[in-house]
C-alpha cells in the first residue's frame, strides 16, 4: 500500500511540475514534453516497484508453501483405511511422491505388498513389478498426478489411504511391519 502511495505521489508531482512549466510561460511542447517525461519516469518506477511487490510476495508464498510442506502432519483422520497417525501416514506419502520424482522405481517397489494391483491385475513379486516397469515404462499422467500430490489431507476409507486421483492406495501390513501400498492405478504406459 504504501508503494502505491509512493507512486501516486511521484504521479501527481509530475502532473504538478507539468502544470507549473505551463503557467510560467514555457512553450506548450515544453510544457507537453516534461508532462509526457514526467508520466513515463513515474508509469516506469509504478511498475518497478510493482515487479519488486510480485517478486516478493511470490518468494513469501513459496517460503510458506515449501514450510508447510515440511512442518506438522494435518489434522486429518485416517482411522478408516489405518491404524497409524497422520505424521506417519503423510511420511510415507512423501516417501512414496519424492521415488515417483526421482524415478526410483526400486524403493517404490519395496514399499509395495505382495501380490499388489496394479492396473487391475495382481502383481506376484518386486522382480514381476520392476521388469513390468522395465518393459512397459511409467505413464506420464501417473508421474504427474503423484507429483502434484500434497501427502496432506488426502482421503481414507475401507480400502486404505488413497493419493492423488487413486494412482496410489496403501494401508497397514497384513505382516504388522507399517504401511504398504496396495494398488497403483495407470502406473504403466
Amino acid at each position: 500500500m504504501r508503494r502505491t502511495k509512493k507512486v501516486l505521489a511521484v504521479l501527481l508531482a509530475g502532473v504538478i511540475m507539468a502544470s507549473a512549466l505551463c503557467a510560467c510561460g514555457e512553450e506548450k511542447e515544453d510544457a507537453t514534453e516534461a508532462k509526457t517525461e514526467a508520466v513515463t519516469e513515474a508509469t516506469t518506477a509504478a511498475a518497478n516497484e510493482t515487479t519488486e511487490a510480485a517478486t516478493e510476495a511470490a518468494t513469501e508464498a513459496e517460503a510458506e508453501t515449501d514450510s508447510n510442506e515440511s512442518s506438522e502432519p494435518s489434522q486429518t483422520d485416517y482411522s478408516a483405511g489405518t491404524t497409524e497417525d497422520a505424521a506417519t501416514v503423510e511420511a510415507f506419502a512423501l516417501k512414496i511422491r519424492t521415488a515417483v520424482e526421482d524415478s526410483n522405481w526400486e524403493t517404490l517397489a519395496d514399499m509395495a505388498q505382495y501380490p499388489v494391483m496394479v492396473n487391475g491385475a495382481q502383481v506376484a513379486s518386486k522382480d514381476e513389478l520392476l521388469s513390468s516397469i522395465n518393459e512397459k515404462g511409467v505413464s506420464d499422467e501417473f508421474i504427474s498426478k503423484i507429483k502434484g500430490e500434497s501427502c496432506t489431507g488426502m482421503m481414507a476409507n475401507g480400502q486404505g489411504v488413497m493419493m492423488a486421483d487413486g494412482e496410489v492406495w496403501f494401508t497397514d501390513s497384513l505382516e504388522g511391519k507399517g504401511l504398504v501400498i496396495i494398488t497403483f492405478n495407470g502406473l504403466y504406459k
